[in-house]
């Protein structure tokens, strides 16, 4: 027996050894099986070879059985890890803690401390574990990422910055790090060697780096680099093969899916849209991957959909499970690359049919994803081969509204903010990140060709509304013409456009949100025609009320026409008073024909998948 079981023991290691995991666990399964006489190692190498595998209910099991034998930090710590793998937080916290204190200086075991504390949006917690491991072991890389990352969400720009210059000082080539820091610097409005940080990213993405990713790359208008990178994005998930049937239902069932279910901009988007579905021809669920806020817009969308399913501490392959228990035969990713989303999901196949929509502006790259909703001024004939999805053409815009959530606005004075009422008041509230050194180069033309111009801006960070006065400056722009405003409540976001006289849009990524919101409260919005979905789509939305005159195609053109509007008060007056009809009587504020229209897309996808037929571009 003995002999035996060291034979066993010999082909487990060698086939370990040579990355031959299934064979090393089909040599253990057949010990334990035959019920050999084993002793806690090889449980141990067995449980370690079932977490390798992804098989993490197994590996609990025998990890426990070892557990009562050796209660070690080594156990608890592995049971933890395959916890957390599955998404249980709090039987992963009860065995951290209990490893913790067997060993409090094991830095593994205090940065998953901190991935709970994340995982459960504690971003305060995380980052005091995730310190408290680099102090440590200072070349704990995943550890200064994970710094870097919650310092993000806790808008401590300095120190997600510094984190991230840290890691690209042990590895160089530290995935998408090198776009992570571009992007914190630019929420810092820090421009210092933007060209040559541009350049270089550029240059390892083309060379098959992961140097950014995707959503990051949204802020370069260039779609063979959006579409790189979200390829390689693409091809770390796992993928099956599209074998699922449609429900054969006499209703068409329609799953969303997203973290953003609450006061967040997909939100203020889709609440209408998700209200006015057809009841008789469509099932409608939300797929909630963040965990449940208190917030109003939060309860209000949830009791829209017909079923709401939290799935914010589901595994991807659960997540999947539930999805076809509940038949969906398309499956909405509202959330692409973007903050908290489980682009691994649809990998896996949640639906038979899966659509990208509205949270990531831009290509998944992924086979697995079938269709884009757009139309045909994000995505003209020539960016096509950009974009991995069939591209679902909505005849008016692909951007949604929900003027049904929108609150009475409240006129704003100008005196409170320190705004002088005499002034022409250029404003942009798109996020700051937005904002590249061209805009304050064609943004100080402007008010200096407009000497009563001044300029309202959304920053909320003390360096960064700095480092922008320091840029006009240099420009010849004194900084008694730039306001910045602060963060604040939705109502009173939407009210704060009636402070302004003209929206100035940035160029590489547009407005989305914000530029709706704006001319749904009133105020013309000017943009730059740029390359790429997302450097295009004010076009789109301007196109969809009827203000083409906006659309700008080049800077000079930009320039002009915002200098023009600006000194000549009929002009200004005449896009105001058209922008008051337009909102009424234009399909950019009509979600009822948005949602018709895209149910008329659902119900093509599924015609052709119900008879066999491929995906192709759909044109409404």
């Amino acid at each position: 027996m003995k002999k035996n079981l060291d034979v066993y023991r010999a082909l487990a290691e060698d086939a370990y050894r040579q990355k031959n995991v299934k064979f090393a666990l089909h040599v253990y399964d057949t010990l334990i099986i035959n019920d050999q006489q084993v002793v806690s190692s090889d449980l141990l190498t067995y449980a370690q070879l079932l977490q390798i595998n992804n098989e993490y209910t197994k590996a609990i099991r025998i990890y426990r059985n070892i557990l009562d034998l050796n209660p070690s930090h080594d156990i608890h710590s592995s049971l933890a890890e395959c916890y957390l793998l599955t998404n249980n937080l709090n039987d992963a916290e009860y065995h951290l803690n209990e490893a913790y204190k067997l060993n409090p200086k094991t830095v593994e075991i205090i940065f998953n401390l901190g991935m709970i504390k994340y995982k459960n949006f504690n971003f305060i917690q995380a980052a005091q574990f995730f310190y408290e491991a680099v102090n440590i072991d200072p070349n704990f890389i995943q550890a200064w990422v994970s710094i870097a990352d919650t310092s993000s969400h806790l808008r401590r720009l300095d120190d997600c910055t510094y984190a991230l210059t840290q890691v690209l000082k042990l590895n160089s080539k530290s995935e998408n790090i090198r776009g992570f820091l571009f992007y914190s610097k630019m929420e810092l409005a820090d421009w210092a060697g933007f060209y040559e940080e541009k350049k270089k990213i550029y240059a390892e993405l083309l060379a098959g780096n992961s140097s950014i990713n995707p959503f990051h790359s949204l802020m370069f208008d260039d779609p063979k680099i959006n579409f790189l990178s979200a390829k390689l994005k693409a091809g770390s998930f796992s993928t099956v093969p599209n074998t699922l049937k449609l429900s054969n239902k006499n209703k068409i069932v329609v799953g969303y899916f997203s973290p953003d279910f609450r006061s967040h901009p997909v939100t203020f988007l889709i609440s209408d849209h998700i209200q006015l579905l057809n009841r008789k021809e469509f099932v409608v669920i939300g797929f909630s991957m963040a965990p449940a806020t208190n917030d109003l817009h939060h309860e209000s969308l949830k009791g829209s959909f017909d079923y709401f399913v939290d799935v914010s501490n589901m595994i991807a392959s659960d997540i999947v499970k539930i999805s076809r228990e509940y038949n969906v035969d398309i499956a909405i990713d509202l959330a692409g690359y973007t903050n908290f989303s489980k682009p691994e999901v649809f990998g896996l196949r949640a639906a038979p049919i899966q659509v990208n929509f509205l949270g990531h502006i831009g290509t998944l790259g992924a086979e697995f994803m079938d269709f884009i909703i757009a139309d045909k001024i994000v995505i003209p004939d020539n960016n096509i081969s950009f974009f991995a999805e069939k591209i679902v053409y909505m005849p008016d815009t692909f951007h949604v509204t929900s003027p049904g959530l929108k609150p009475q606005l409240t006129r704003l004075s100008r005196s409170d903010f320190g705004i002088p009422q005499d002034k022409f008041v250029f404003c942009c509230l798109n996020n700051i990140w937005k904002i590249t050194p061209l805009e304050i180069d064609v943004w100080s033309k402007i008010l200096n060709r407009v000497v009563n111009g001044v300029l309202l801006l959304y920053v909320d960070n003390l360096k960064a509304r700095q480092n922008i006065m320091n840029e006009f400056s240099t420009r010849g722009i004194t900084v008694d013409r730039i306001f910045f405003l602060e963060r604040t409540s939705y109502e009173n976001y939407l009210s704060r456009y009636s402070l302004a006289d003209l929206f100035l849009d940035t160029f590489n990524y547009n407005g989305g949100t914000t530029v709706s919101d704006a001319l749904w409260a009133g105020l013309p919005v000017l943009t730059l025609l740029g390359n790429n979905f997302q450097g295009r789509m004010a076009a789109s939305i301007l196109s969809a009320i009827d203000m083409e005159e906006l659309i700008s195609y080049n800077t000079d053109d930009y320039i002009n026409i915002a200098v023009d509007i600006a000194l000549n008060k009929s002009k200004h007056d005449f896009f105001k008073a058209q922008l008051i009809n337009n909102v009424k009587n234009t399909a950019l504020f009509n979600p009822q024909q948005f949602t018709l229209n895209l149910e008329n897309a659902f119900k093509v996808m599924h015609h052709r998948y119900q008879n066999g037929l491929p995906n192709q571009n759909i044109v409404l």
